[in-house]
């Protein structure tokens, strides 16, 4: 046996380890380590000695805020903001956008479903919140919604698929308030 593929033992407090040097395929070398049986680590959240740590008060599991309310304060409050530094293309913006989904031609649902197919595909976190909201509040049926998903899906591609998820993960929240 050469002098490179002899075993060489590693001893540490906690376990039994060897390590092996040879040639693997195209003459490199490849160092292989493996551990006995007797070897333990130690469990997940505990310390090196294996034991867990204790504290004097482990605090109770806050209860989750509520992701609509949460989603809803904070786009009020800084829009608010926004609107108050009265930039006039920005404020001039969101009138466009309120006119654009008031009644016309096509329903206000229609529009907000449109709205929200495009803030899908244009991965919009914060709008596809906004329009799943809208949808929520004029009666949309998750049948609806899902077929809507689909539509976003097919037009953006898989890329849109997170999005899908989370704002599905949105949509139930809607339908548990």
């Amino acid at each position: 046996m050469a002098k490179a593929d002899k075993p060489a033992k590693i001893k540490t407090s906690k376990s039994k380890a060897s390590a092996k040097v040879s040639k693997g395929k195209a003459g490199k070398a490849k160092a292989t380590v493996s551990q006995t049986p007797d070897a333990v680590a130690p469990a997940e959240g505990s310390d090196q000695t294996g034991q867990q740590p204790v504290h004097a008060h482990t605090p109770s599991p806050q209860p989750a805020e509520n992701p609509v309310q949460a989603f809803n304060a904070y786009r009020s409050r800084m829009n608010e903001k926004m609107t108050a530094q009265g930039n006039k293309v920005l404020n001039r913006l969101f009138n466009l956008d309120t006119n654009t989904y008031a009644e016309g031609e096509l329903s206000v649902v229609t529009k907000e479903m449109l709205g929200l197919v495009a803030s899908m595909v244009l991965r919009c976190d914060d709008c596809i919140k906004y329009h799943l909201g809208k949808c929520h509040d004029l009666g949309v049926s998750t049948g609806q919604m899902m077929e809507i998903f689909a539509v976003a899906n097919i037009v953006g591609g898989t890329i849109v698929i997170p999005h899908t998820r989370r704002a599905l993960e949105y949509w139930e929240a809607l339908q548990d308030e």
